[in-house]
């Protein structure tokens, strides 16, 4: 261990040599330091975290049983308080990256001593947000930019950080959903613009999930889609067709973006399937838009 005598601190970590580490690195660490406040730094994830390879695993409770005062972990980006006495922290990260890490990120502040603490102290510059706008009922677009407008400034002000990066999402039953949907890219420099009207604020990406209203013109169309929707988008041969197309799409793709169609095959069943839902959304669309006159 590395000890502060001075400040009547010892810290306990080990380095690893490899990039992966399956085994514990619990039986390579020194006992508690006697005298001193003994603090464990390790890169683990413990029993294992969701979208996380297993990492030097170990158990909460024998981190526990090792005596030191405080354990600040690492390698899982969400924080967690995973025991009180001792402390054993995952602190997450002060700065999310990219939309799978939304939500408020920090650092700890831990004091040790008669009366310790681990608080979290919210530090990033922006944070990434999945933000609804529900359309429900709207049929004039000139309301369409309230709806987003009122939808960004919530979160925006529900932010922890100055910043915020929206995943913004386009959800309820609207009369422009069709329209909408055809025209997703000006959508989004219309949803861009809105943003950055409201100062710290950017949509980096626009999921429409709107549908038609139901109206009793529109039966045939609403018919349609629960056929479809029951009887052929989960169909045996419907789904093996899909897969041979989405297949000769990905061998067409240069090698470096063949995982946009997913990395796994758990990955690329869940693309395929949003994919098809996605298409036929885009026709029901359409189809209730047609009947409607638009």
């Amino acid at each position: 261990p590395a000890t502060l005598a001075e400040k009547g601190v010892a810290f306990h970590g080990v380095s690893f040599a490899k990039r992966h580490a399956p085994e514990s690195l619990l039986p390579k660490y020194r006992p508690p330091v006697p005298g001193l406040i003994n603090i464990g730094l390790m890169h683990t994830s413990l029993g294992g975290a969701e979208g996380h390879d297993a990492y030097a695993p170990c158990s909460v409770p024998d981190l526990v049983a090792q005596g030191y005062d405080y354990w600040a972990l690492g390698h899982v980006h969400k924080r967690a308080v995973h025991a009180t006495a001792p402390f054993v922290v995952m602190p997450g990260i002060p700065q999310g990256r990219d939309i799978g890490e939304e939500g408020p990120k920090s650092a700890t502040l831990a004091t040790l001593g008669d009366r310790p603490s681990a608080d979290a102290r919210p530090v990033a510059a922006a944070q990434f947000a999945r933000v609804e706008a529900p359309l429900d009922g709207l049929d004039d677009p000139a309301d369409l930019t309230a709806r987003i407008e009122a939808a960004l400034g919530h979160a925006r002000d529900a932010a922890a950080a100055d910043a915020l990066v929206a995943r913004l999402r386009l959800t309820g039953a609207t009369s422009l959903a069709w329209r909408l949907r055809r025209d997703a890219d000006l959508m989004t420099e219309e949803a861009q613009t809105i943003a950055r009207s409201l100062g710290d604020v950017w949509v980096e990406k626009l999921e429409i999930a709107c549908t038609p209203p139901r109206a009793d013109d529109a039966e045939p169309v609403h018919d349609l889609a629960a056929l479809v929707g029951a009887e052929v988008l989960e169909a045996p041969g419907f789904l093996a067709r899909a897969r041979e197309e989405r297949d000769q799409l990905r061998r067409a793709l240069p090698p470096e973006l063949r995982g946009l169609l997913g990395e796994t095959e758990e990955e690329a069943e869940e693309t395929l399937r949003r994919l098809i839902r996605d298409g036929w959304d885009d026709a029901l669309a359409h189809l209730a838009a047609r009947g409607g006159g638009e």
